[in-house]
């Protein structure tokens, strides 16, 4: 059968979406066996989110209002990065 015939069901008035392929393509069971999409944090990344957030604590900077640019993150923002890339582009989800 092809990838068409087994998309089309027309005859009932409406198509199946094309099957998903690649990191988005994931089931349950092979997500509990792996620990690939469970990212912890470390000691130091603990403390550089700490020395960012407390300027902000101590100037009751209001929540709705902060910015990339007031919460400076030199050491983590790479690893941040990259895991917003793996939610938005790879399996969709990520622990922290």
């Amino acid at each position: 059968m092809s990838l068409s015939a087994a998309t089309d069901h027309s005859d009932l008035g409406f198509d199946l979406p094309a099957p998903i392929a690649g990191a988005q393509a994931w089931y349950g069971p092979s997500m509990s066996t792996s620990d690939e999409w469970v990212h912890a944090m470390s000691d130091a990344d603990l403390v550089e989110i700490e020395a960012a957030m407390r300027p902000l604590v101590d100037a009751e900077k209001d929540i709705a209002k902060i910015t990339k640019a007031d919460f400076n993150l030199p050491r983590l923002a790479p690893k941040l990065a990259a895991i917003r890339e793996e939610v938005m582009t790879g399996r969709g989800f990520a622990l922290i």
